[in-house]
């Protein structure tokens, strides 16, 4: 018995080392087993999926990616070394912002190229602009006045319209829809002052007022935490829902 251990001792490290012609045996090759995606997003990180009805778009690593076939071909900027920092689909459209050191624009893809997107000439060259989804009437547009300042618009593939009659002091980041109303999820995520509001607008002209979910109240409501998404159960009641991120 002790003879035959003896003889599988030896046996074994030799097997290891034969299952492999190209080096010292399967050991080798789980070393250098190659990473199992080669997409072109394999190593960047992925900040928003959008699709607008036949192709799916990413926004990642600074620029925007079509869907392929099997792999992402990533889409050109429309100046220099802008960098996409936001990204949304309105119907069939697909509208992105760059930015540079100074300056952000909203354009539109046609093709494979982005031009100033339509009616939008009030916001070119803004300080920061952030794209919000909404739904086929409008999407939304966070745009920083000054540091800690922003103007909401809404904006139907034509024209924006400012719907804050006034600034205010925390940037919106999510939209919740139902019944022509539009609920807006402003967060003190990037700024860390002032406190996170819901607002609500149709969409028209001075419309934006802050708001808070029914049977919440301020004395119930975080607005000290950094709020996440908003979505809306339209069947239970319906109830306004809100994720914090702290």
């Amino acid at each position: 018995m002790k003879k035959h251990f003896l003889l599988l001792l030896t046996i074994i490290p030799l097997l290891l080392i034969s299952c492999n012609p190209d080096g010292p045996g399967i050991f080798y090759k789980i070393s250098v087993e190659p990473p199992l995606s080669n997409s072109s997003l394999s190593e960047k990180s992925i900040y928003k999926v959008v699709n607008d009805g036949t192709k799916t778009y990413v926004l990642a690593g600074g620029a925007v990616y079509k869907e392929s076939g099997s792999d992402w071909d990533k889409i050109s900027a429309p100046s220099g070394e802008n960098q996409a920092v936001s990204l949304t689909a309105f119907g069939t459209t697909i509208y992105s912002v760059y930015a540079d050191d100074i300056n952000s624009s909203m354009y539109e893809l046609s093709g494979s190229n982005w031009s100033p997107a339509t009616g939008t000439g009030s916001l070119i060259n803004s300080n920061d602009l952030i794209l919000i989804n909404g739904d086929t009437s409008y999407i939304f547009i966070c745009q920083e006045t000054s540091i800690g300042k922003y103007d909401i618009w809404s904006y139907d593939g034509t024209v924006v319209v400012k719907v804050s009659s006034t600034e205010i002091d925390t940037h919106v980041i999510s939209c919740a829809v139902l019944g022509g109303v539009y609920y807006l999820a402003s967060s003190n995520v990037t700024d860390l002052i002032g406190d996170s509001e819901i607002y609500t607008t149709d969409g028209t002209i001075g419309t934006l007022t802050a708001t808070s979910p029914a049977g919440g109240g301020s004395s119930t409501f975080p607005f000290s935490k950094a709020l996440g998404d908003i979505i809306i159960d339209p069947v239970a009641t319906p109830i306004l829902y809100v994720s914090t991120k702290d």
